[in-house]
């Protein structure tokens, strides 16, 4: 099968060739219209994709063109991409014959436009995986094969329980049931079972059954079905019906990797990726309320890496910011992930410890200087000096609190030599020099 694109914009043939790539179609590409109705007269392509203006002629002349051979050319479906918003010039290319139009600057959705009128034996390819419960062996067999046509594989379960397993250790795109099943469940049971778990909530369900009865569509449907069909399965029917579906849960995962880049972009420190400020001082109540509901121990470190303008002045910025990397590597590396650590501007860290008293967190700082020392990104030397402390259960302390005890104690450890940790409690009072 193929497709012919006629456009002058090497942009624009790129992408179309793109899309109709995802169709298995084999695309002839053109920038001129005399050379594409040769090759269109000849070959019979599925579907023809064409620009208003050509070098030798316009768009709205290429479809009175084609539709003028006649025969199975009155039917073949033509899509006009332009930049023209004159009502005349567009009414002018449908009266000659475009089936569609399409905006250049909606070029985003020519993969919609295209489904809607490309041939039904076009089918779009897919990469995913299915789960199919149908207690017939011969049936399953059929849909497997079905669906590799199109690029899917599928894993096939006899009964609910043998679903659910499935379902539990594997990854799918996309579930179809048959709701009548020769066990006392059902395919009904199966989708409340698939619903009932939130971890499935976007999952698309696809329910199959032989019998034609309102009602049932409308329990299937309600107990969390996406969409239903009815056996004898027509094949452009099902295909029509699975593409939907893949589309959606694939718009879905695009706006879930959407949504956590922005928050990530909204919580992040964008050179290390470590925490930022805001989310700490964010978090840092929520944490603070557990520990004194849960009366659990809440530490806090400090650390900032030593003599670190002479780094950037010896190395240039793109060396310092490489230590940084390589520190915040080491960080990641050392903390649980219920521990907060941020970066909260320039060469200085903070690290939030649940469940860590004065001991723990003492030797956790000790542990990381050390680990820092013997790191020397870029072959550099790099040291760190570090202030701890921890909450006083009984006393109603705030994250400032903690910060500045923990910050007087890091300048305590600067000013006392450096690459030390140094442990606060009310008052700066022990220096533990290593």
């Amino acid at each position: 099968m193929k497709a012919v694109i006629l456009e002058s914009s090497r942009l624009y043939q790129r992408l179309i060739s793109k899309v109709f790539s995802a169709f298995d179609l084999e695309v002839d590409i053109y920038d001129n219209g005399g050379a594409a109705l040769v090759d269109i007269a000849a070959n019979k392509p599925e579907v023809v994709c064409i620009s208003m203006h050509l070098s030798d002629m316009t768009g709205i002349e290429v479809c009175q063109k084609i539709r003028s051979m006649g025969g199975v050319y009155q039917h073949l479906p033509i899509l006009m991409i332009t930049s023209e918003d004159n009502p005349d010039t567009l009414a002018k290319a449908l009266i000659a014959g475009a089936t569609d139009i399409l905006q250049k600057d909606e070029a985003d959705n020519i993969e919609l436009r295209l489904q809607t009128i490309l041939p039904h034996h076009v089918v779009k390819r897919h990469s995913g995986h299915v789960l199919y419960l149908e207690d017939s062996k011969t049936a399953a067999s059929m849909i497997r094969e079905q669906l590799k046509s199109i690029g899917l594989s599928m894993d096939h379960a006899l009964t609910v329980k043998e679903a659910l397993d499935c379902v539990e250790n594997h990854s799918y795109d996309l579930l179809i049931t048959d709701i009548v099943l020769n066990e006392t469940l059902s395919g009904l049971d199966f989708v409340k079972e698939i619903r009932a778990n939130p971890e499935y909530d976007h999952t698309s369900i696809l329910a199959v059954t032989g019998v034609d009865d309102i009602s049932r569509r409308i329990a299937v449907l309600n107990a969390g079905a996406n969409d239903y069909l009815i056996k004898p399965i027509i094949k452009d029917e099902f295909y029509a019906r699975i593409n939907n579906l893949l589309e959606s849960k694939k718009l879905f995962d695009q706006l879930k990797r959407e949504r956590k880049r922005l928050l990530e972009l909204a919580t992040k420190d964008s050179l290390t990726t470590l925490y930022n400020r805001h989310f700490l001082l964010e978090t840092a109540q929520c944490k603070f309320a557990e520990a004194y509901r849960h009366g659990y121990q809440l530490s806090l470190m400090v650390l900032d890496i030593d003599h670190f303008k002479k780094i950037n002045d010896t190395l240039g910025h793109d060396g310092g910011d490489r230590v940084l990397k390589a520190i915040a590597k080491v960080l990641k590396k050392h903390f649980r992930e219920e521990d907060i650590v941020a970066r909260i501007g320039g060469e200085e860290f903070v690290v939030m410890l649940a469940h860590s008293d004065e001991k723990n967190t003492l030797a956790r700082a000790e542990e990381l200087r050390k680990s820092i020392e013997a790191l020397k990104p870029i072959g550099w030397t790099t040291t760190v000096s570090i202030g701890t402390t921890t909450l006083n259960l009984h006393e109603k302390e705030t994250f400032d609190d903690l910060f500045n005890r923990a910050d007087k104690a890091l300048y305590t450890s600067k000013n006392t030599g450096r690459n030390r940790v140094t442990e606060a409690k009310k008052e700066v009072s022990e220096v533990s020099g290593f």
